[in-house]
Parts: C-alpha cells; structure tokens; sequence
C-alpha cells in the first residue's frame, strides 16, 4: 500500500492531495481491501518515515505532499 500511495502522489502531478482524495484513489484501485482506519495507519506510517509530509488544509482538512523520502523510494523502483 506504500507503494500505491506515493504513486498516486506523483501520478496526480499536484502539490498535494486532501485525505479525501487519496482514500478514493485507493478505494478506486483496490476496492475494500483496506479500511479507512488501516488506510490512515499507513498515511501516518509514512508521514513518520519522511515519505510524506503533512499540508494543513482548510479548517481540519488534512493533506499530504511527498516528501524527500518518498521521492526516493519512487526512483529506486
């Protein structure tokens, strides 16, 4: 799931994305597969690990950008 994430961070060729956009995206790739609650343990996960960074949003919006980490893990594949 890591691996999809930041993919659909770099295929967006956007800035950012809002939670929203990137639990569609997964839903859209994977089905039900995960869960909203297992989706946002690997959203914090890599947040953590320097594979995503935080964009505050709105009031209480929450997005996500790539960070330097996950940059990298994209071209080393």
């Amino acid at each position: 799931m890591v691996f999809r994430i930041l993919r659909i961070l770099r295929a967006k060729q956007v800035q950012y994305l809002d939670e929203r956009q990137i639990m569609t995206a997964i839903r859209r790739e994977m089905g039900d597969e995960f869960n909203e609650p297992t989706i946002h343990a690997h959203l914090h996960y890599m947040q953590q690990h320097g594979l995503l960074k935080p964009v505050q949003l709105k009031p209480q919006g929450h997005g996500y950008a790539l960070d330097w980490a996950g940059y990298d893990y994209l071209d080393a594949s």
